[in-house]
């Protein structure tokens, strides 16, 4: 669980999602296709949703944590959660969230174009790409540990669950913040 926790730290998720949110409206409101009015609201919205997702950390936290121990024995969640919970690693979660931050804010989905999808290799290139050359060998170091090389081949098995996780806890925001109909 504690590796779940560093991995998918909602402080740094909801807050950087919320920057986003506010930056796809300031943009929209910047191209006119906003008013005032209509961007104050829609960041009302907004912070209603991310109020009512943060909630749904724990559980997802928990939810990783599960796929983890089915895939990774002790030695190696300890391993994951020590890199994890290091500067670099807690970096690197930050960066690769900042990396889809600035992703979320460029689209204009949310004026009613369409979103543009996300290139999960050039998320961790942008990342990577913003660390010094001591914490790139430290980051090269675990990934030349057998747990960083079986993480990295877990990785799609991973996503398969935090996505849907992700879509899942989203839904549950919307209808908690009042914005989608509960399915009875």
């Amino acid at each position: 669980m504690d590796f779940a926790r560093a991995y998918l730290d909602s402080a740094v998720y909801v807050a950087g999602f919320r920057r986003a949110l506010h930056a796809q409206v300031a943009a929209c409101l910047a191209a006119k296709q906003f008013t005032a009015d209509q961007a104050a609201e829609k960041s009302a919205l907004n912070d209603r949703v991310m109020d009512a997702w943060e909630p749904e950390f724990p559980a997802m936290q928990g939810k990783i944590a599960a796929t983890m121990r089915s895939a990774f024995d002790d030695v190696q969640m300890t391993e994951l959660d020590t890199f994890y919970r290091s500067p670099v690693g807690r970096k690197m979660v930050a960066l690769v969230v900042d990396q889809i931050v600035e992703l979320m804010a460029k689209s204009t989905a949310v004026c009613g174009s369409a979103s543009q999808p996300m290139d999960k290799e050039k998320l961790a290139e942008g990342a990577v790409g913003k660390l010094s050359d001591v914490e790139l060998n430290e980051l090269a170091a675990f990934g030349a540990s057998d747990t960083g090389h079986k993480f990295r081949d877990f990785q799609p098995t991973l996503m398969a669950v935090f996505g849907p996780l992700i879509r899942d806890s989203r839904t549950k925001a919307l209808e908690a913040a009042g914005l989608k109909k509960v399915s009875q």
